[in-house]
């Protein structure tokens, strides 16, 4: 606290700091006279959070909520850092804890990115945990997604265009991602810019305009001496949900070189080995010619490829402990023109690997 002061600056001695946080928070929240959307979800959160924001941005100044504090005490530090004369607030909220994350937030309008099974033994089935308590509200509900009954409906891709339909009524507009993911965030968002009764023609080009947020899907086209590659960061967080939409993603991917660098899916409770497991399927799909895996769960999925023969498939087939040990081998391991995908728990580390290529 001395050095605090000597820098000049007001200091609030509390009793305690995390109901010191959340009171603040509320406050701000009160304080903010504009437009609040919460997005909460299983996955996907923090990237549709930020580019919410950056579409919105064409209506308004948008704030999102910084650095994935997304419980009760990172989201009211997060409201006390918003600008005030923003136009809207987009704000990030976690599964967990959602009655008091409601209860700060108070958003205008509720985004749920998707719901996975993990979260559904505790919440319900989707539609008790959204539409179901929506109706019970007299709340509107949009539905986006690719079922028949989704208000706002993806149809196709091609020709670096993508056509929805809207309540029955076709939708064409440029898109040149193959990414699910993106598609899904684009839904979502002209779903956001309906609730908001928002001309949808002056937020265009801000839909192509963004920037991946690092270790979330980040591309980045790396050179060297000897070779080009395509990393693809998606290491900042894991869960199977997550985990199943990058490796389809990569499925799509036109290379005739692929990498897969996965490490361990933390806090799955005692059915880690399971959910890892499982993502045998869609690892085979992905068409990798190249699978890195890291970490103890990681060992379990290893040695469920090598027991049911895909380390024959498969042209290099790895386990490391860690990934301090995957670096010394990586530039043995890439090939030119690769697209390498990295995901992990962020406490795994795999961004590592790639900081020289990176920075």
């Amino acid at each position: 606290m001395t050095s605090t002061l000597k820098l000049g600056l007001p200091v609030l001695q509390v009793k305690n700091v995390r109901q010191a946080t959340l009171s603040l928070g509320r406050n701000m929240r009160d304080l903010f006279s504009g437009t609040v959307i919460g997005i909460t979800g299983s996955a996907g959160k923090t990237t549709l959070t930020n580019y919410l924001a950056h579409v919105l941005g064409a209506f308004g100044k948008s704030c999102a909520s910084r650095g994935s504090a997304n419980v009760p005490f990172g989201i009211s530090w997060n409201l006390c850092g918003m600008d005030h004369a923003a136009a809207s607030w987009c704000v990030e909220m976690a599964i967990g804890n959602m009655a008091l994350n409601t209860e700060i937030v108070r958003p205008h309008v509720a985004v749920v990115t998707n719901i996975a099974p993990a979260h559904l033994v505790y919440h319900e089935t989707l539609k008790g945990i959204a539409i179901k308590k929506a109706q019970e509200k007299n709340l509107k509900t949009i539905t986006f997604g690719e079922h028949k009954d989704a208000d706002i409906r993806y149809d196709s891709l091609g020709n670096n265009k993508i056509k929805l339909l809207e309540n029955g009524k076709k939708m064409i507009m440029p898109f040149l991602s193959t990414d699910k993911r993106d598609i899904y965030n684009l839904m979502a968002t002209l779903a956001v810019i309906k609730a908001l009764q928002l001309d949808v023609d002056k937020s265009k080009e801000r839909f192509y305009s963004f920037n991946a947020v690092a270790g979330r899907n980040k591309r980045h086209n790396i050179k060297t001496d000897q070779l080009s590659f395509l990393l693809i960061d998606d290491a900042y967080n894991a869960n199977p949900l997550s985990m199943k939409m990058a490796l389809t993603s990569l499925k799509n991917e036109p290379a005739k070189n692929k990498m897969l660098i996965l490490g361990d899916m933390l806090e799955l409770g005692v059915d880690a080995e399971k959910y890892h497991k499982a993502l045998l399927p869609y690892i085979v799909d992905a068409q990798a010619s190249c699978v890195i895996l890291c970490g103890e769960m990681m060992k379990c999925l290893w040695q469920e490829l090598r027991r049911t023969g895909h380390d024959k498939s498969i042209e290099t087939l790895k386990w490391y402990k860690n990934a301090e040990e995957i670096t010394p081998d990586i530039d043995a391991l890439l090939k030119d023109k690769d697209i390498v995908l990295i995901k992990a728990s962020n406490s795994v580390g795999l961004h590592r690997v790639f900081t020289r290529f990176v920075s």
